[in-house]
């Protein structure tokens, strides 16, 4: 990475994403950063600041981890997870985080997502209930969340998107279930969408 490297994937699936998966290394960043090159600010090694594009896939990583990409990473825009079972928390806070594109998927022991003050442009969410906190997020125009084992997904969306829903271009949910269409049509009035708001339902 010492070129500046623009992409990072780490993608195991194609052992399957069953344990033991692969854990990255909680030590590396602070070791290659703290202990062989001086740093003058963020990103000042292993050509970390020039990173846009990081996924994981089948892979153990920690919320910490990402925080410092996001922390550090200063044109860092778009960010995977997928089947990551060591992801419990995740925040994406701060003018200072380029994050533009997030996509959790399957991570089974996710508690919670928090976003605020961010430049976030589109959220996709894939896995079990989870308690999503968003605030000041002006540039977010698409979600779309599957939430397939929760019974209430849809009154609990659009809860936890109060603050947002009326600048939403694009929403996608997962129905099934008890969640039925009037209760959207409700939401939807209620809430008072833009003109470009656009409600997808799967069924």
């Amino acid at each position: 990475m010492e070129k500046g490297v623009r992409t990072l994937e780490l993608d195991f699936s194609v052992w399957g994403c069953v344990p033991p998966m692969y854990t990255f290394p909680h030590y590396l960043l602070k070791h290659l950063c703290d202990d062989h090159i001086p740093i003058q600010g963020p990103c000042a090694c292993i050509g970390l600041k020039s990173l846009k594009v990081l996924n994981f896939i089948c892979v153990n990583v920690a919320g910490e981890v990402l925080e410092y990409f996001l922390s550090n990473c200063t044109v860092l825009e778009q960010l995977l997870v997928c089947e990551s079972p060591s992801l419990n928390d995740l925040r994406v806070v701060g003018s200072s985080v380029a994050l533009k594109y997030l996509l959790i998927q399957d991570c089974s022991n996710i508690k919670s997502i928090e976003i605020y003050d961010a430049k976030l442009i589109s959220f996709i969410y894939k896995g079990e209930h989870m308690n999503l906190l968003l605030r000041n997020v002006p540039l977010l125009v698409e979600v779309s969340i599957c939430m397939p084992s929760h019974k209430d997904r849809i009154e609990v969306a659009f809860a936890q998107l109060s603050c947002c829903l009326s600048q939403l271009k694009i929403l996608k949910l997962n129905h099934i279930g008890s969640c039925k269409r009037n209760r959207v049509q409700h939401y939807k009035k209620d809430s008072k969408p833009s003109k470009a708001f656009l409600l997808i339902i799967l069924l």
